[in-house]
């Protein structure tokens, strides 16, 4: 062991030399890596007082603005105050802009119930923002893609109905100032809409959670997406009077509705997850008539949010005073009052205008199908001019959805997980990123890779030992570790002998990591921990076979997450020496490796969302965070505040510049260049985009950073910072 930490350190002092004289040049701003994608992009509007003004929101870190009509966009989300952001306020769930005033726009944020966020004015173009009204939003929620929940008369500007993801209505009359609760309590609204006709009329959809949660053929992921939710009350209201009282029309309730000028019609989507179909009425709601002819047959047992029969998006093109409806893929109907039916619309072409995207999503160019269709629009004043939003895109078309043109440029809806860099190739980059998988740079990050056998990554493990050798796992309900021995050009998935069976919800495994002196892997699973269950595994022929190796750990409880999510949490940190460091968020535990007894132990410090970063220059060093950057000499068994250093929620230490450490909260990035001693503020510390679960990376006087929504963030150090 010691042998092998000897030979790095040379190596290390060989190769810190060699990149050190490539260190020194001048300093280049943050840059954000073209790493695009990845986030709902839920809808887009054009503001009608100068429709060069476009304003669009993410689902997981919005709103953007385009003052060329969406040739090029910038974030607005990093204006938000530090306790806004904190609240989640940037993630948004819906946006009304004053049609005076494009300066001027009301938005609904927050991506919890816990920690309500709420109705937010800007009237300065999103350069600052202001909370008006707390309320409960879901940006990131199992509605996100249904219809408005913001609506303002069109008769009366200044007039705004909001209805919360959780209890109800809001009203403003004097454009967001102030509000009032108006609506029926404890019901979650999908969508608003006045009438386009009759003054003082405004309808309001409240989303129906009434899906028996002990159907038999209900999927497992559904009954737990259920479970999060308290049960709510449904119905379709009416207001006849500006929205200041309500009435309920139906015990029914589209999920969102549409209405063409001049016509009485209401149009809706009904049933949840795909559970029902088109439907109209002409008195206002009370009645619902099918208007499903046309209209490709859905499954109502298939509840798979993607599939091309389901969730419709509706709008209504006034000029042409027709329907148009898009299902989940974005094959596209549309039908006129007077038809029998809806007509396919065809699309001929679709054209991915971001280079970045060539590779891992050019299949939509050949399949011509949007990535779960979010929300169309039609421009009042070009009715062939139509945009729709989809996973990963805003598309742009000018001959009424024949073909369409990608308007991303500048946007980085990106949920990142792992950011790793290969210790031989400086070059190399490896990234885990949501929706998208696995991604890999062979140029500093310039350009992306994503290979056809991409494991979906929450976490990245390299080996110092081996070049080429990685793994990676991550995903739902999986226990799959995924093994490449090129350097993350091709991956295969490793043998399963020894880990516990793969059962919905019970052992999806989110970290994973390679001892840097022996090449074990190590697993960390999820579900109580004991042999064939959860707990940390590991493999000593580089995951061929495995073996549980949770001596020391609490039994029969659950050390780590199970969800979707959980790749936020590294759950393993290796020193150059095999010393470790284990990090059990279920528990708010931390413990260290002693490999002499072969045990797990616990450490003095708990877990508490910290991080922590191993200094491979020294063994049994390790950094963490909490109220003071924290450091341990010991192989992880104490850790000891550092004097006089800032509180923090991230560090990162360089592995191959000595002594470069940062660390950061969420008002500032602080740089060390005596190992973490002392620090001083960086310069230009970079503003993210969205200020929740803060990451940092050091690599080879690289500094790396992303948060949720905002991308991944890059500069170079000099001496200067």
């Amino acid at each position: 062991m010691h042998r092998f930490a000897d030979n790095y350190f040379v190596f290390l002092a060989i190769f810190s030399a060699a990149f050190a004289l490539k260190t020194v040049s001048a300093g280049s701003p943050w840059q954000v890596l073209p790493i695009y994608g990845g986030g709902y992009i839920q809808n887009v509007v054009i503001a009608p007082s100068n429709t060069n003004v476009w304003y669009n929101y993410v689902d997981v870190g919005g709103p953007y603005r385009s003052d060329d009509a969406g040739r090029h966009w910038h974030p607005l989300h990093g204006n938000f105050s530090i306790e806004d952001r904190h609240l989640q306020a940037d993630y948004v769930r819906g946006l009304s802009v004053d049609p005076r005033d494009e300066n001027n726009f009301i938005l609904a944020g927050g991506d919890n119930f816990d920690k309500p966020a709420g109705i937010y004015v800007s009237r300065d173009g999103g350069k600052s923002f202001e909370l008006k009204q707390k309320a409960r939003f879901h940006g990131n929620g199992s509605v996100r893609m249904h219809g408005l929940v913001i609506a303002r008369n069109p008769f009366n500007p200044d007039e705004v109905i909001a209805g919360e993801d959780w209890d109800g209505l809001f009203r403003s009359a004097d454009n967001g100032e102030t509000w009032v609760a108006v609506g029926p309590k404890e019901h979650w609204i999908s969508d608003i809409k006045y009438d386009q006709n009759i003054t003082g009329r405004v309808y309001a959809c409240s989303h129906d959670w009434t899906l028996p949660k002990d159907d038999p053929k209900m999927s497992a992921h559904l009954k737990r997406r259920l479970g999060r939710y308290p049960y709510r009350k449904h119905g379709f209201w009416r207001s006849d009077d500006s929205g200041l009282t309500w009435q309920k029309v139906s015990d029914v309730s589209p999920n969102e509705i549409v209405q063409l000028k001049g016509e009485a019609r209401l149009v809706g989507d009904f049933g949840f997850l795909g559970n029902g179909h088109v439907k109209s009425s002409i008195d206002g709601g009370a009645t619902w008539e099918d208007f499903h002819q046309g209209l490709p047959p859905r499954d109502p047992e298939n509840r798979n949010f993607l599939r091309e029969d389901q969730f419709y998006a509706f709008v209504a093109a006034h000029g042409s005073r027709c329907y148009i409806a898009g299902n989940a893929v974005g094959d596209l109907y549309v039908r006129s009052p007077e038809d029998a039916a809806w007509r396919p619309r065809p699309k001929t072409a679709l054209v991915l205008d971001e280079p970045q995207y060539t590779g891992h999503l050019a299949r939509l160019e050949k399949s011509k199908r949007f990535e779960a269709l979010g929300s169309l629009v039609i421009d009042v004043n070009d009715e062939r001019h139509w945009l729709a939003t989809d996973w990963y895109f805003i598309w742009e078309s000018f001959d009424a959805g024949a073909t369409w043109t990608t308007r991303v440029h500048g946007m980085m809806q990106l949920v990142s997980f792992a950011l790793e860099f290969d210790p031989w190739d400086d070059r190399r980059i490896y990234y885990g990123v949501a929706d998208m998988g696995y991604l890999y740079s062979k140029d500093d990050g310039k350009s992306y890779v994503r290979p056809r056998s991409s494991p979906y990554a929450h976490t990245i493990g390299i080996s110092y030992k081996t070049p080429g050798f990685l793994v990676a796992t991550g995903g739902k309900d999986s226990t799959i570790v995924y093994r490449s021995f090129d350097g993350g050009g091709s991956w295969q998935g490793s043998p399963t002998a020894g880990l516990p069976p793969l059962l919905a919800g019970g052992h999806g495994a989110f970290g994973v990591a390679i001892d840097p002196a022996t090449d074990d892997v190590y697993l960390a699973c999820g579900g109580a921990n004991g042999p064939g269950q959860g707990g940390v595994y590991r493999s000593r022929d580089r995951g061929e076979t495995w073996e549980h190796f949770s001596c020391g750990l609490p039994y029969g409880v659950g050390l780590f997450l199970n969800t979707e999510w959980g790749g936020k949490a590294r759950a393993f940190c290796f020193g150059a020496d095999g010393s470790c460091v284990l990090e059990c968020i279920k528990t708010d535990e931390t413990y260290y490796l002693d490999r002499g007894e072969g045990i797990w132990k616990r450490s003095n410090v708990n877990y508490r969302w910290s991080t922590t970063s191993a200094d491979l220059h020294t063994p049994g060093r390790f950094l963490r965070t909490g109220k003071t950057v924290m450091e341990s000499q010991d192989g992880g068994k104490t850790f000891h505040p550092l004097a006089g250093t800032p509180p923090c929620s991230a560090v990162a230490i360089d592995q191959h510049i000595p002594g470069l450490v940062v660390a950061a909260n969420r008002q500032a990035v602080y740089l060390s260049r005596d190992g973490g001693k002392t620090f001083h503020e960086l310069r230009h510390g970079l503003e993210f985009p969205t200020g929740d679960t803060r990451t940092f990376y050091l690599d080879r006087g690289r500094l790396f950073g992303f948060s949720t929504g905002s991308g991944v963030w890059t500069r170079r150090l000099t001496e200067n910072d």
